[in-house]
């Protein structure tokens, strides 16, 4: 019986790594997958893989940066087939300029190029790898020496589909949901904010409700509520509650490398999303996927006719039961 292993670098501590979205959909979701194939699967956080010597015979390292740790646990697993996860392009410098965290002034230039070089550095170390787009696959082929570059999309889990429960009472308004995740989608939001607003002010039974700490730097409109960020196993309820789902996005290398997993969480509940034309999302054809460049105003109105929304709703949720996790891993499971 084989072992996966898989050592996540995220920057959130030993303690409450479990809470980051990127681990759950690259690390704790597949991990999940392999035990029910029959293998045994653990996810370890890099402080403490050092510590703990963990038998394996194929170790995923998720986001790994060059550091202390890596060298070590590289050096450890030397003699197994070791793979680099990422689900963002992190270790690219030549798209630094449109780093979400950049424009949104998260962090400085100079911080990000320093961290960037160290997403750079560890991927050198690599010659297989699990990336979420084909994006990142054409970037890591092309700035890597690679032997196998597995596009291992995200998928939806049925137990976290599970956790949506039952809707609730129907309320005043119908909410157009934003889970922005963490401050540096600031940009995106503010780059589509006064079309959004322009759009949703033509309905006044709609509110938008942005979810987490982005940093606007002007009041929200009055129909706009501003909520706490979202704990992810809280999402599915906070989901299904929603009338439909928005995620603004600036057109930018890094976005356009991005998963469509917005779409296919809002989808596992019925929900339109309305987001721009990106090339993952554009893979995802579906009457319950909108586009828009700027004005948001057509797209949300279309979502305010009862059959073209039943429609978008039904072709949506059917969408999602084709893309669970085990479907990605597929490719996966045959190199294993």
């Amino acid at each position: 019986m084989k072992t996966i292993l898989y050592i996540t670098f995220s920057k959130r501590n030993v303690h409450d790594y479990y809470l980051d979205a990127s681990v759950i959909y690259r690390c704790f979701q597949p991990c999940e997958h392999w035990r029910r194939l029959g293998y045994r699967s653990y996810v370890v956080h890099y402080m403490d893989a050092v510590e703990k010597e963990i038998p394996a015979d194929i170790v995923v390292f998720h986001r790994p940066r060059s550091c202390n740790q890596l060298t070590v646990l590289l050096e450890r697993y030397s003699k197994n087939r070791c793979v680099a996860d990422f689900d963002d392009s992190l270790f690219d410098a030549s798209i630094l300029d449109s780093h979400p965290a950049y424009l949104s002034e998260a962090t400085s230039l100079l911080s990000l190029k320093k961290l960037t070089n160290e997403y750079f550095q560890a991927a050198k170390e690599f010659h297989t790898f699990f990336v979420s787009s084909d994006g990142i696959k054409e970037t890591v082929e092309r700035q890597f020496s690679c032997e196998r570059v597995f596009v291992v999309r995200n998928g939806i889990s049925t137990f976290w589909r599970n956790l949506g429960g039952l809707k609730t009472k129907q309320k005043d308004k119908r909410i157009v949901s934003y889970f922005s995740g963490t401050s540096n989608h600031t940009a995106d939001l503010m780059a589509h904010m006064d079309s959004i607003d322009a759009a949703v002010a033509k309905w006044p039974d709609l509110e938008v409700h942005v979810y987490g700490q982005l940093k606007l730097n002007q009041p929200l409109p009055p129909n706009w509520r501003r909520r706490e960020p979202v704990l992810f196993h809280l999402l599915p309820q906070l989901i299904h509650q929603s009338y439909l789902c928005i995620a603004p996005m600036m057109d930018t290398p890094f976005n356009r490398c991005k998963s469509a997993i917005k779409f296919l969480e809002a989808a596992s509940f019925g929900k339109p999303l309305i987001t721009q034309s990106m090339p993952e999302f554009q893979r995802l054809s579906n009457p319950g996927l909108l586009f828009v460049e700027k004005d948001w105003a057509p797209a949300v109105a279309q979502m305010m006719n009862i059959d073209r929304y039943t429609e978008a709703s039904r072709s949506a949720r059917a969408l999602s039961e084709q893309h669970h996790v085990a479907d990605k891993l597929a490719e996966v499971a045959k190199w294993i």
